[in-house]
């Protein structure tokens, strides 16, 4: 552990982990080079090896089919859109009991989320990511952290640009924390058909009773 610590956390290798990186926009998966790989095989070489002259014949089409494409300009999205799953998420977790909400500081665009049971583990060194302060730090306590304390950077002017520190957020780009915090902020509004609310008895068969008088023994 003091290996670990010393090479791992104390250093200027301490930013070996996806999380570091959040706020440069950098992606959280080979999903692009993957795909082109994927086009690759299913196109060009219908995933077989090939002979030296028929895998030249295929780089100088490869080459040629890009240069072509790469000519029309394509959109990147700017928008994402947010599954039922998630937003009955956000909802669940605006109306747990034991649900922590706070902001790191008056002029903090940070807030913190999580529960009741893990307000201890609220660390300012965690949060600014000040490692080498954290006493008797191992790898650990630090997945611990992590597990137990969602960190967001809220965007006041574009709530759906903000970014949290969760597994769920460095996939998919949103995640429920921040719907739950922009709810909150009434900056939206969770659809009427991801609301749970419970149902209401049926009304009995029959003539509904007249209300009794007053002073009357019930």
């Amino acid at each position: 552990m003091d290996y670990f610590r010393k090479e791992w956390i104390d250093s200027r290798n301490r930013g070996w982990y996806e999380g570091l990186t959040q706020g440069e926009l950098t992606p959280s998966t080979d999903n692009a080079l993957e795909s082109i790989n994927g086009k690759i095989k299913s196109i060009h070489t219908l995933r077989e090896r090939l002979a030296v002259n028929s895998y030249l014949r295929n780089a100088c089409d490869m080459l040629r089919y890009w240069s072509k494409d790469s000519l029309s300009e394509r959109q990147f999205s700017t928008s994402y859109n947010v599954s039922s799953k998630t937003w009955g998420m956000a909802f669940d977790f605006l109306h747990a009991t034991d649900s922590i909400l706070k902001r790191f500081s008056k002029k903090s665009s940070m807030y913190i989320l999580t529960k009741k049971e893990n307000e201890r583990f609220i660390n300012a060194d965690f949060i600014n990511k000040n490692y080498s302060k954290i006493k008797d730090l191992n790898f650990d306590l630090l997945m611990n952290y992590r597990k137990k304390i969602k960190v967001i950077d809220f965007n006041q002017t574009n709530w759906a640009n903000s970014k949290c520190s969760c597994w769920f957020y460095l996939k998919n780009y949103h995640c429920y924390h921040i719907i739950a915090l922009a709810v909150n902020f009434e900056l939206v509004t969770i659809p009427k058909r991801f609301i749970k609310t419970a149902i209401e008895p049926k009304k009995k068969v029959g003539r509904t009773e007249k209300a009794k008088q007053a002073l009357v023994k019930q």
